[in-house]
């Protein structure tokens, strides 16, 4: 049986080496960048391309001892080691900050102090998130690069130029699978609101209400649409989905103190939609709900509505839940259901942080813990 000698070393420090635990979701390839991301406010936390982790310490059964090459000199110990874990950025800041200078037309980009932008750079340093986690959140809020900066659009400029591009494809009676970007361009470019914009700021207002059908390779965040690459834009198709968004949002926040019965708003909403798209209940229910709730047999109660877009409130799960509390205290399940599945599992986060409770009548809604 061989024996071997340790010793501690001379400059033995329990503090000069730390153990971290990978978990399996991080496989290091070739390209694949690994990097600690911190500032005062907020902890660190590790990420890759395409994650983020936040980073704990915890103790360790045994204590750890770090040797030397040779293995006969303990360099280090300890008793803890970081422990890193899945995690989802909270990026409502980021919405926050490009929200307080929108694109809001051509004639106004004078008036900015481009001092008060950022670049897709200066987002991600602030943020601690992944770059293509980052990506991904800009796309889901509409987002752009203008002039090297990451912008976002002022909302009556992109909704008065989205009731235009419903209505001339409404007009021209295009097949909404197969909308022509070029000819809409031109007839959007006769009009006096929008003559002087630039042909590629209404790419931005179609990504809101559809899809591209030409696009092999999705234009990046952090590519500068111009006249360059704007030939790749060939046709889109109408997503029902985003249409029923849109046309919801500017139907309530035209006049959003008025009390609705439910099927006087249907029959009026269904209106307002494209021809060839028809009103959907279940896409309506996860962007509009009743601000207050009604315990009523009445089925038809008339009820303020309230419009809310997932996209633009935390994604901390928690805050979210909060935030969503503020807007309206009591909640069915089948109500705040969409606005947190995109996060979390909203039965888990609801049995955390809420109380289910039952009404008079018998219906179960939730409240804050």
């Amino acid at each position: 049986m061989t024996q071997q000698t340790i010793n501690y070393s001379n400059t033995f420090s329990s503090e000069q080496y730390l153990m971290i635990e990978l978990p399996t979701e991080i496989t290091l390839t070739e390209n694949e960048e690994l990097f600690f991301k911190g500032n005062q406010k907020d902890s660190a936390v590790l990420c890759t391309n395409n994650q983020t982790f936040e980073i704990k310490k915890a103790l360790s059964s045994n204590t750890l001892y770090f040797l030397n090459e040779k293995g006969n000199v303990i360099e280090s110990q300890t008793d803890h080691y970081l422990e890193v874990l899945p995690m989802i950025a909270d990026f409502h800041s980021i919405y926050l900050l490009l929200s307080e200078i929108p694109y809001s037309g051509k004639e106004n980009e004078k008036k900015i102090s481009f001092k008060e932008l950022s670049t897709f750079e200066q987002l991600l340093d602030q943020m601690q998130s992944s770059r293509n986690e980052l990506k991904k959140y800009l796309k889901s809020i509409n987002a752009f690069r203008l002039n090297g900066y990451i912008r976002i659009m002022d909302s009556e400029l992109q909704g008065n130029i989205i009731d235009l591009i419903l209505a001339i494809v409404e007009e021209q009676g295009w097949d909404i699978d197969h909308i022509p970007f070029s000819e809409l361009t031109e007839l959007l470019k006769q009009i006096k609101l929008i003559e002087k914009e630039t042909k590629y700021i209404f790419i931005p207002c179609i990504n809101r209400i559809g899809e591209w059908n030409d696009l092999e390779n999705e234009i990046d965040i952090e590519t500068e649409i111009s006249q360059e690459n704007e030939m790749l834009f060939k046709e889109f198709r109408l997503n029902k989905e985003k249409v029923i968004f849109f046309r919801a949002q500017r139907l309530i926040e035209t006049d959003p103190d008025k009390k609705w019965k439910k099927n006087d708003f249907f029959t009026y909403f269904n209106e307002l939609l494209p021809s060839k798209i028809e009103l959907d209940e279940q896409i309506l229910g996860k962007c509009v709900i009743e601000k207050e709730f009604i315990d009523s047999k009445i089925e038809d109660f008339p009820t303020t509505l309230i419009f809310l877009d997932h996209n633009l409130f935390p994604t901390n799960p928690r805050k979210r839940l909060e935030k969503l509390f503020q807007i309206k205290p009591r909640w069915r399940l089948n109500e705040i259901k969409p606005f947190l599945e995109h996060v979390c599992d909203a039965n888990e986060i609801l049995s955390k942080y809420s109380r289910k409770c039952t009404s008079m009548a018998g219906t179960v809604y939730y409240i804050k813990k």
